[in-house]
């Protein structure tokens, strides 16, 4: 897939000569950790940080030093252009997302400028491909269904299923035949693997629903110190994309609190709706906070759990409220009252299993 149909665009800017004060207002109110500079033209200039915004702007305090720290002789800096970084790398938008993620992983940096002679077209980040990978199966199906339609026309002779992004399908004659859907299905976001129903492809777990009965639960794996498997980041994300109902904790004025709540995953973060006043408002007091799934198997006395630990905002932007309803998340709040989706960005997603192995 190409990174022009993942990226974000238009791509959040600020002009060179703009103030130091409000490019960091921009990057608080729209919660991002960077953003692109450009000219009038859209020509992209450079990239500035929080932490750009940060250098020389900040004064010692003489009551946290036991010595004075010396007087700064030189004068601060002032606009964007005096601290943006200009050395920067930026991909044009047919780059394979493959060769994109390799790039960020490789330098450790979580978006890249998308430029078409010079200008700049959006910003494609991890984020983004996350949100491509993780997109429901039913909805990766419809889009493979709609590809291999307009590559067919109206003769449909193919059968499509999905299952944790595998595509499977069924009816491919011959070599060129599976070579061409092969390629039409990888460009769908979302698909991992593509494979054909006639070479005998195993059934995955999720064939058996959502219930997660104990011949779902994978049994081998690493193990931490206490012998519990360890989930990777793929399984927990299935997990909570299956499960109904979580659990929101945190700590407030010292006491902890647990609330249950219905949820819905966006990529990684995983969002409900409230109302002002309740959740919303006492778990943005706390800061940080933590949702957890689990389940249970009394007979074979196999369970697991799922933990993600970040921080709580409420959604303001209208794509992304108009995303979160699209999920068919369920509310217990009342329908007249005002409602708002609250998001939980992990900073960690961890998963235990018991394995029958331990009983």
């Amino acid at each position: 897939m190409r990174i022009s149909e993942l990226m974000s665009s238009p791509a959040i800017t600020v002009w060179s000569w703009r103030p130091i004060s409000e490019a960091g207002r921009l990057l608080l109110r729209r919660g991002v950790t960077a953003l692109c500079v450009v000219d009038r033209e859209g020509r992209l200039l450079g990239i500035v940080s929080r932490s750009d915004l940060l250098r020389h702007r900040l004064v010692p305090d003489p009551r946290a030093h036991m010595v004075p720290a010396p007087a700064d002789p030189t004068s601060p800096p002032v606009t964007v252009a005096d601290v943006m970084t200009k050395d920067v790398m930026a991909l044009p938008p047919t780059t394979d997302e493959a060769d994109a993620a390799a790039i960020m992983l490789e330098r450790r940096i979580r978006s890249i400028p998308v430029v078409e002679n010079g200008r700049l077209l959006g910003v494609v980040s991890v984020t983004d491909m996350l949100r491509a990978a993780v997109r429901g199966d039913e909805r990766i199906a419809d889009d493979v269904r709609a590809c291999l339609r307009e590559f067919a026309g109206d003769r449909e002779p193919w059968d499509v299923r999905v299952d944790d992004g595998v595509v499977t399908v069924k009816g491919a004659a011959s070599t060129g035949e599976r070579e061409t859907l092969h390629l039409l299905a990888e460009t769908v976001p979302g698909v991992v693997r593509v494979r054909y129903a006639e070479d005998g492809v195993p059934v995955s777990r999720s064939d058996a629903g959502t219930g997660h009965r104990p011949e779902d639960f994978p049994q081998a794996g690493p193990t931490d110190r206490r012998g519990l498997l360890v989930l990777d980041t793929d399984e927990c994300l299935r997990r909570l994309r299956s499960a109904a109902v979580g659990r929101l904790a945190f700590v407030y004025n010292g006491d902890p609190i647990v609330l249950p709540v219905n949820h819905g995953l966006d990529g990684m973060n995983v969002v409900f709706r409230t109302t002002w006043g309740s959740k919303l408002e006492v778990a943005q007091s706390a800061g940080t906070a933590a949702f957890e799934i689990d389940g249970l198997d009394d007979a074979s006395r196999t369970g697991w759990s799922i933990l993600v630990r970040g921080t709580v905002a409420p959604a303001y932007e209208a794509s992304d409220v108009e995303r979160y309803e699209s999920l068919g998340v369920p509310t217990w709040v009342t329908p007249h009252r005002d409602t708002v989706w609250v998001v939980l960005r992990p900073h960690e997603i961890t998963g235990r299993q018991i394995a029958r192995t331990l009983q």
